[in-house]
């Protein structure tokens, strides 16, 4: 378990330090993604979300609805209410495209006053857009409305291969903790488990 909260912190530890060196603010922040975009420019406004904003989905595509149901209960965690899910064009809106600069694990997230707009040829893409979707919630965004700055983001994954070693004959980890591990991971969009 110490060792788990050691390579927690040095995980977050180093991306914050890494992610410090930029300049470039959101309002009177400066913008709180790990790892940092490769582009972002901030906009005017905020959108602002409560219990009637829904996530749009074809509802039609599984991988879509389960990336949904994701964002849904990580959301809830964090805000205290949830999304509803529906085949909409409002609101959170998850979209597959077909742009050759974004690769296999890039994506695109435009957030307004009027929505969020995540685009990705992927469904590994569109994971990682929720990623940063997530981490620009504010920690305290608890009551009946969460609040993010507008913004757009474009990303891709600068290395191949981004991954951590779970050293599991040192030391020994539940079956949970290992499951919190590349949970941690997966909120940092590294790649791999060695």
């Amino acid at each position: 378990m110490k060792i788990l909260k050691f390579l927690s912190l040095l995980i977050f530890s180093g991306a914050l330090f890494g992610s410090c060196s930029s300049k470039d603010k959101v309002g009177d922040e400066q913008i709180r993604i790990i790892p940092f975009p490769n582009y972002y420019q901030s906009q005017p406004g905020v959108f602002e979300m409560d219990k009637n904003t829904v996530i749009g989905v074809d509802l039609s595509d599984t991988n879509m609805v389960s990336l949904a149901n994701y964002l849904n209960e990580k959301f809830m965690r964090t805000t205290g209410f949830g999304l509803s899910i529906k085949s909409a064009s409002e609101g959170i809106v998850f979209t597959l495209v077909e742009e050759n600069d974004l690769g296999e694990e890039g994506y695109r997230m435009s957030v307004t006053p009027d929505g969020t707009q995540i685009y990705a040829n992927t469904y590994h893409g569109i994971f990682n857009g929720i990623q940063s979707f997530l981490q620009l919630l504010p920690l305290d965004s608890t009551g009946d409305i969460a609040k993010i700055n507008c913004i757009d983001i474009s990303d891709k994954p600068r290395f191949a291969w981004r991954g951590l070693m779970l050293d599991v004959s040192r030391h020994f980890f539940t079956k949970q903790e290992v499951k919190r591990f590349i949970d941690l991971m997966a909120e940092y969009k590294y790649r791999g488990v060695l």
